[in-house]
């Protein structure tokens, strides 16, 4: 048995109540020469058991249960390692994606040789209810991640081909952290520029909460990992706030 062309990676946590509609949404695309590598960490909820149960029905999807909560990057980076596909795609426990997903950005890749795609995404809330679309830039450069995230993890999809295996690293913003790092060495990200995944997200208090414990790790974002000077960082860290905030209103 050859090895299939795509490795999409899960990771989840207590996500019982949308893992079924999230790996759902995977396994009707119209691509369909995948893997799915589910990695469930320290679950106190029954989403190992969702997860297996789900797995018994189609062969393409595997899971691996963790007792210890690894966190989303360490999650991500097991699946990684296990991945036998060339391109890698994520997808959060939560996440939903359009079933022409794989089909059209696989299809935009191997079209123009690109490395790295991303895709538009629309918000929605726990309950479903569907909220604003973010729109990305057609391309991202180094440049624009010195500012903020435009791309939703959700919707990335890697050619390990071209840039081998990446790995999250294991700190706060670990997803934006390496995409900067990527394109810092010269590689470009561009869009399929439709909306072809949601994105749940938290109700407005439990996010404007998250977002100020975010602070700190974000000042250390731009003076560790951006390399950015006292200036530079308090400018580019006003950037992110309004842009975030535009994007988190709508």
């Amino acid at each position: 048995m050859g090895s299939p062309a795509v490795s999409v990676i899960v990771p989840c946590h207590n996500d019982s109540k949308f893992l079924a509609d999230s790996l759902g949404s995977v396994v009707s695309q119209s691509f369909t020469d995948f893997e799915v590598i589910v990695v469930e960490n320290g679950s106190t909820d029954n989403t190992c058991e969702v997860a297996k149960e789900i797995s018994f029905k189609d062969s393409r999807i595997r899971v691996i249960c963790f007792n210890e909560g690894l966190g989303a990057a360490r999650a991500r980076n097991l699946g990684i390692e296990e991945a036998r596909g060339r391109f890698i795609a994520f997808l959060d426990g939560d996440d939903l994606w359009d079933p022409t997903k794989l089909e059209k950005q696989i299809e935009f890749m191997n079209k123009f040789g690109l490395p790295l795609t991303y895709t538009w995404y629309r918000k929605i809330e726990m309950n479903g209810q569907k909220r604003g679309l973010v729109k990305a830039p057609a391309t991202l450069t180094y440049n624009h991640f010195r500012k903020t995230n435009f791309m939703g993890c959700s919707t990335v999809v890697m050619d390990s081909s071209q840039l081998g295996k990446r790995f999250f690293p294991e700190v706060k913003r670990e997803d934006w952290i390496l995409w900067l790092a990527i394109t810092r060495e010269g590689y470009t990200a561009h869009a399929v520029p439709e909306c072809l995944a949601l994105y749940r997200v938290p109700d407005f208090k439990k996010g404007i909460r998250k977002r100020f414990k975010l602070i700190k790790d974000q000042w250390i974002f731009y003076r560790h990992y951006a390399c950015e000077g006292p200036f530079s960082s308090i400018f580019l860290f006003g950037w992110h706030v309004f842009y975030g905030s535009l994007r988190f209103i709508k």
